[in-house]
């Protein structure tokens, strides 16, 4: 499992059964609970893939899943690949899907196509894949490369593909030259690939190994080495975008890999460059003029100022972007683990397409995103065994606040940053935390353009409901969400994540990519895919919705398009496309392998049957919320506005409109609400004139009034 989670149990947890509506806590303890433990060791949780000489897992004959494409409730998903392995997409944070929706660059037609990125049945092949999704993902004709990207490459192949979705597809990747990791250096160059046929059946004509994109740059670290003069460059996030005068620009991460011999004899430890390019025409077979051409050298990430073991980059057209993952200020040694706490949204951001950077910075999660920082009378519901006959109280103190690895990074075109992540809030302990569902879950974190960080939920954490299965001696919760997010055309936002199910809980006896006979198996929560939209930017959410529903499979290294798309047939009820790995645990031995090590299918799945977005009743609240009765919008307005409230205490509300004399002329709501759920209106003036009125929001203890003004 990429995120390893020590178990242990050693104190009592009162994780309280909660009502799936309106989140009730009952005080009721269990006799079994789990701490967890809050370090990140990098060597269990992010595993580097194993050097040379490679071991090729054989393609099983027998898939785990006989069926070339799966229904589900909410998602179709579609087998279209097998990968040797499953290390070609370790890194949630390099995207390896995307989708297209405009005019073919060459042929000039409409088309509506995925495209997606792999390592091969040999797992030294870089592979390509596309989709014609114009009619649906189940029934749109399947193109995939007849030969690797990397034919022809030397070396020992291909790893970390990343793929960007265009007029034109681009392929990234890093080919691993030589080397163990351990007494030599792994030598490794960063490539992107583009096809001059585009899409569909003319996409098979892809690019020469021309375009590595270190090109007449050595890193200068490697000045001072005595030999193996030559860059180590892996694992490397993409972004491409075209700008105003449709030239390509291109901005990647890449870390320099040293060996163990290097790090003792030189004193060194991993780094990261910022590298950036553009193309030399409108054209982008014509190949691209790297930064340092220009006096641009790849911009290094001082290891001395910011600790940032993953991270994400995304830009716009206009050149803004972001650099973003998890990670902190200051220095951070090379073998030792990162603890939950101490780990924050890490960002930088540039206004010119990666040749400038501004100084690193974090998100405050108690502070910017409104995560209390103690645990609070509302939140008492943790119990301590204080005595031999197991009297106990309720915890009174501060609370533990972090993130794990799972994050996904976005930037639009109003400029605005989107970090979806996943948070960790609970009791804490030694050497561990008890979860709490209040602020644990799946989260966004945004910041608009010149303003200031907010905070929302996306999702709760399945386990904590009533009715969910309960497994003895394991914590309910799952925190390897793998979360991505995305954006249609319309600026409506989603998400996908993995999580355990409520029910039909099974428990895989295989890691994911912690190698057993190195780290253990306590096994983990096999997982679904779920997903949810927002159409207000992010402060609401829908309910999730299950793209997979299979108990019995394992969906993991889950994958998202950035561009989702708006159906306008049915309002803001969007399309999203994303993709997963199903590891062939029939060939495999628990005892011995990790999902990573065995045969990998490849599956691609398309949802829109999104849950509505939240309205009345519905009680998805943000993370920072006015626990009152809210300014309207837009306002001034015509002819229709939103009103939204969260009242404070359960009981009955009223919800009225009065104009500038006092005379009542709508109730929009009368009825009974619950506390801290979020309530949301739709008032329209179309019969009323133009001018100034007021609505109130009364409840059985107070009173509220805001102004808002009709203009026609």
């Amino acid at each position: 499992m990429r995120r390893f989670i020590y178990a242990s149990f050693v104190m009592l947890l009162a994780i309280s059964f909660l009502m799936a509506r309106d989140l009730k806590v009952n005080k009721m303890a269990l006799t079994k609970g789990a701490k967890v433990s809050a370090k990140i060791d990098l060597n269990q949780k992010n595993p580097l893939e194993p050097m040379y000489p490679y071991a090729v897992y054989p393609v099983s004959k027998g898939k785990s899943q006989n069926l070339a494409k799966m229904q589900a409730a909410a998602g179709t998903n579609r087998n279209i690949a097998t990968s040797g392995n499953g290390y070609g997409w370790l890194n949630p944070m390099v995207r390896e899907i995307d989708r297209y929706a405009g005019l073919d660059a060459d042929l000039g037609t409409d088309i509506d196509f995925i495209a997606v990125s792999y390592r091969g049945a040999d797992a030294s092949q870089i592979m390509e894949s596309e989709v014609d999704v114009s009619a649906g993902l189940a029934t749109g004709t399947l193109f995939t490369t007849s030969a690797p990207i990397n034919d022809g490459f030397s070396g020992v192949g291909g790893r970390y593909p990343c793929m960007v979705a265009l007029d034109r597809p681009f392929v990234s990747f890093n080919q691993y030259v030589s080397g163990d990791g351990q007494t030599t250096p792994t030598i490794s160059h960063p490539y992107t690939m583009t096809s001059w046929g585009t899409y569909g059946a003319n996409g098979d004509a892809w690019t020469t190994p021309d375009f590595q994109m270190d090109v007449g740059w050595l890193n200068p670290t490697l000045n001072s080495f005595t030999s193996n003069k030559e860059n180590r460059l892996w694992n490397g996030p993409v972004s491409i975008v075209k700008d105003a005068s449709d030239y390509y620009r291109y901005v990647s991460v890449y870390e320099t890999w040293y060996s163990d011999v290097e790090r003792s004899l030189y004193g060194v430890q991993n780094e990261k460059y910022i590298f950036n390019a553009r193309s030399i025409s409108d054209y982008a077979a014509d190949g691209w003029v790297y930064g340092w051409d220009e006096g641009h050298d790849p911009v290094w990430i001082d290891t001395a100022e910011v600790s940032l073991p993953r991270c994400g980059v995304s830009i716009n057209s206009s050149g803004f972007g972001v650099i973003a993952g998890p990670g902190h200020l200051g220095w951070h040694h090379p073998d030792s683990g990162y603890y939950y706490n101490k780990t924050k949204i890490t960002y930088s951001i540039t206004t010119d397409y990666g040749l400038t950077w501004s100084a690193w910075d974090t998100v405050e999660f108690v502070g910017e995103l409104g995560i209390p920082g103690y645990i609070h009378g509302s939140d008492k519901w943790i119990m301590w065994d204080t005595t031999a006959t197991g009297d106990t109280i309720w915890y009174d103190g501060p609370a533990f606040v972090g993130t794990n690895f799972d994050m996904s990074v976005m930037v639009d075109d109003n400029n605005t940053i989107y970090v979806a992540f996943n948070s960790l809030w609970g009791v804490p302990g030694d050497n561990g935390w008890y979860p709490n569902y209040r602020y644990s879950g799946v989260l966004l974190a945004r910041k608009p353009s010149g303003g200031s960080w907010v905070g929302s939920r996306i999702a709760y954490n399945n386990g904590i409901w009533q009715g969910d299965d309960y497994i003895s001696g394991m914590s309910n919760y799952f925190f390897d969400s793998e979360v991505q997010i995305s954006r249609d055309e319309m600026g409506n936002l989603y998400a996908s994540w993995l999580d355990r199910r409520h029910n039909q809980v099974q428990i895989s006896n295989f890691n994911r990519y912690s190698d057993p006979e190195t780290y253990g198996n306590s096994g983990t929560f096999k997982t679904d895919i779920y997903a949810a939209h927002s159409i207000d930017g992010g402060d609401y959410w829908s309910d999730p919705i299950n793209l997979t529903d299979t108990p019995a499979l394992d969906e993991y290294e889950l994958n998202m398009s950035i561009r989702s798309a708006n159906q306008n047939s049915r309002g803001d009820y969007g399309k999203i496309w994303y993709a997963y790995c199903l590891a062939d645990t029939a060939s495999g031995d628990p005892a011995t392998d990790s999902y990573i090590e065995l045969s990998n299918a490849v599956w691609v799945g398309e949802a829109s049957n999104f849950n509505p977005p939240a309205a009345i009743g519905d009680g998805n609240a943000s993370v920072v919320r006015d626990f009152a009765l809210r300014q309207n919008y837009p306002n001034p307005f015509n002819p229709t506005t939103t009103i939204e409230f969260v009242p404070l205490t359960t009981g009955k509300v009223t919800l009225t409109v009065y104009n500038a004399a006092g005379q009542e002329v709508a109730n929009l709501f009368n009825g009974e609400v619950q506390k801290n759920r979020p309530y949301q209106v739709i008032f329209s003036g179309q019969n009323l004139a133009s001018g100034i009125y007021f609505y109130q929001l009364k409840t059985e203890k107070n009173t509220e009034i805001k102004k808002m003004v009709l203009i026609k």
